[in-house]
């Protein structure tokens, strides 16, 4: 065997290691890309179903919404109600703290010797 030929063997082993290799590598670069297959279509279908139960969540939200809303109309008189009695009330406290303090600062004796007679300081003595 001359050099040209055992160069030319080796080189041919040299390809079919390599060829090998190659082959090992697209089997697990294959493996690979069928558990990535796999996966997104796991989190696909999962998408779906979250997807489906948000929507049922935010119709039964929107049902919610509308319930509070009616009762919340249905409620508001009676505040306006309370607020208007409230106001009334605070007017009533008003006007008695007003006539209170006429009536205090009113001139005592006036209302005494109209009602009842005055007793001199020597009756009282008695």
């Amino acid at each position: 065997m001359t050099g040209g030929e055992i160069a030319a063997l080796l080189a041919a082993l040299a390809f079919i290691v390599l060829v090998i290799f190659l082959c090992m590598f697209i089997k697990k670069l294959i493996r690979n890309l069928e558990e990535m297959e796999r996966t997104i279509n796991s989190i696909s279908n999962d998408v779906d179903i979250l997807s489906k139960q948000a929507e049922n969540v935010l119709a039964s939200s929107n049902t919610l919404i509308k319930d509070i809303d009616e009762k919340l109309n249905t409620i508001s008189p009676v505040f306006d109600a309370a607020a208007e009695v409230g106001h009334s009330v605070s007017d009533f406290n008003t006007a008695t703290h007003d006539f209170t303090s006429k009536f205090r600062n009113r001139k005592k004796s006036s209302l005494l010797t109209r009602f009842i007679p005055m007793r001199s300081k020597k009756s009282r003595k008695k």
